[in-house]
């Protein structure tokens, strides 16, 4: 870029660090910016968050008030128009108390919760300013490296600055520009973000990897004089954990913390009361985005800085803390959903008319009901972190195949050894059932039934009759002869077709065009690479699992209906027999 076409504050900073040069006083700039950059973005941070708080209130107090004037206005009104409402949301209410059983998290700390909303709309407004000023101290540290690498005289260079001169890896480099460069500058700003990101999540700074932790003391206990400017090790070590681990040992030297720096934290609990672990995923985009930014910003001889540091921190305390509590939690919900003993009791209202949708009445099973709940849940994360997908995919399938193993184990509780259950499983009975129109329905998950049966299903009727009542006599003990089971079949059959609904919605719908843009950047490439073909395909295979097992069920109900049938008639005739046996 031409000086001539630079913008004004460029302008303006190589007009400073030009009268500094003339003033020999180059390195003395570079230490008193080393002195104040730490307390500076502190100040900026609490200031950010400070007037991100006035808004909130601000905008809630509005909201208030706009709800007690609507109140207001509406309590004229006739008394009819308040039933239907009330009415109306009595179904939502006890969805709602599902969700809050089922769910291991307050409702603000979901996906979709207010807390996540609040807390990446706050580091997103703080990282634009840090961009910003980050900006400003590349340039400032692109000209002080200029500048300093053509003044002959470095007299004033001072070596014991509060600058954290033998901070840097480049120290002998940066040494002219009194220990201030553009990796000092990024390594700050990281190391504040991190002690942010700790605030919010209730984490320690120890929270980074063991990994993390072994190659900060490894720098620590190196020369930093005669570290080699290769940029290989990146920025792990300017975490404030590094600052707090290797302190006592390197004071004097330039690692003691300026006692300027407010100590009490930024505050964030004002703005995101629920702070905790959880929190993690709606941190991971907007330091995947500031990152991002940064790396674009930095000279190409800077640009393996971006690389590691705030990133990588966030993606280890992903891996190690936020997936693991997400797997153990959810598991446990889900155990406890399918096996508390109302998971499987049908919920029967009979003045009802049947609703194919859960909010109008639909009797599904309440253990299947929260799994589903559990299941939107945990994908809901994806949205927010989608380089995890894989992993939280494969969570849900490991939760929907316990649920489909405790279905099944259900199911054969109420069918083991009975003889509709024995007949569904030859070869004969299951081709009957196959050739009946009826059949089509069971593969039609919106199910819409033909009312006009047509000859070959009339036929396929006398045939499968006429194999049953071959095999008369039927004994009693070979009924289900239980209204529950029986209960207990229909209501499975309907809500393990509802789960495979929801299941293949959720396979068709979870992969977003958006979620999949942060691949397509040019930074941090290699970490941000997956396949989405093989995500649906698993979801959609356990969807037929449970249409199989819910098809299942229906089949042994009209065998068993069937069954009784005959059964009664079997009953009949002999009553009717020992009557005309009396007679005579």
């Amino acid at each position: 870029m031409r000086k001539a076409d630079a913008p004004l504050n460029v302008k303006y900073l190589r007009t400073l660090v030009q009268c500094l040069s003339m003033l020999r006083k180059v390195a003395a700039a570079g230490a008193v910016i080393c002195q104040r950059v730490r307390p500076t973005i502190h100040d900026v941070i609490t200031s950010k968050i400070k007037s991100y708080a006035r808004e909130a209130s601000k905008s809630n107090i509005d909201k208030v008030a706009k709800r007690t004037a609507s109140d207001l206005s509406h309590s004229h009104g006739a008394v009819t128009c308040y039933q239907l409402p009330k009415q109306k949301k009595k179904n939502e209410a006890s969805t709602l108390a599902t969700q809050l059983v089922a769910s291991p998290i307050s409702p603000v700390m979901a996906p979709t919760g207010d807390a996540q909303h609040a807390a990446s709309q706050l580091l997103g407004s703080i990282f634009e300013c840090l961009v910003g000023i980050l900006e400003n101290h590349i340039t400032v540290g692109e000209l002080l490296e200029q500048k300093s690498s053509t003044d002959v005289d470095s007299v004033n260079t001072p070596h014991g600055a509060n600058g954290d001169t033998s901070w840097n890896p480049d120290s002998e480099y940066s040494q002219p520009t009194g220990g201030f460069s553009v990796a000092f500058s990024l390594s700050v700003v990281q190391s504040e973000c991190q002690q942010l990101l700790c605030e919010i999540l209730r984490a320690t700074p120890e929270a980074a990897t063991a990994d993390a932790a072994v190659q900060t003391a490894r720098l620590a206990n190196k020369d930093p004089v005669k570290e080699k400017r290769d940029g290989s090790e990146g920025l792990s070590f300017a975490f404030r954990v590094t600052d707090a681990a290797i302190s006592a040992q390197n004071e004097g030297q330039g690692w003691r913390r300026n006692p300027a720096v407010p100590q009490e934290g930024y505050g964030t609990a004002s703005i995101i009361p629920d702070q905790g672990i959880f929190l993690a995923a709606s941190v991971y985009r907007p330091v995947f985005e500031f990152m991002n930014k940064i790396g674009l910003m930095l000279p190409r001889k800077y640009s393996q800085l971006g690389n590691d540091g705030l990133l990588a921190f966030v993606n280890n305390f992903l891996k190690e803390h936020f997936l693991p509590a997400i797997f153990v939690d959810y598991r446990k919900c889900v155990q406890q959903a399918i096996s508390s003993p109302a998971a499987f009791r049908p919920r029967v209202n009979a003045t009802s008319v049947y609703s194919s949708l859960v909010e109008n009445g639909r009797p599904v099973l309440q253990g299947l009901l929260a799994v589903d709940i559990i299941a939107k849940e945990v994908l809901g994360w994806v949205q927010l972190m989608p380089i995890y997908a894989a992993e939280l995919v494969e969570y849900v399938r490991t939760f929907l195949e316990r649920t489909h193993e405790r279905c099944r184990a259900s199911y054969m509780e109420a069918v083991l050894e009975k003889q509709s259950y024995i007949l569904l499983s030859r070869s004969d009975v299951e081709s009957l059932m196959c050739l009946d129109p009826a059949n089509a329905s069971l593969q039609n998950s919106f199910g819409q039934l033909d009312n006009d049966i047509p000859d070959a299903g009339i036929e396929v009727e006398i045939e499968l009759s006429d194999l049953l009542l071959d095999m008369c006599p039927i004994k009693q003990e070979n009924l289900i002869h239980d209204d529950q089971k029986l209960i207990l079949l229909a209501s499975l059959s309907d809500s393990l077709e509802y789960l495979a609904d929801s299941v293949e919605r959720l396979g068709e719908s979870f992969i977003s065009p958006s979620t999949i843009s942060e691949n397509k950047s040019d930074i941090h490439q290699s970490h941000h690479t997956r396949t989405t073909s093989a995500i649906p395909k698993s979801l959609a295979s356990l969807a037929n699992e449970y249409r199989r097992l819910a098809t299942d069920c229906v089949r042994v109900l009209r065998l068993e209906m069937q069954l009784e049938t005959i059964y009664h008639m079997q009953v009949i005739v002999l009553k009717f027999m020992m009557v005309l046996l009396c007679c005579y």
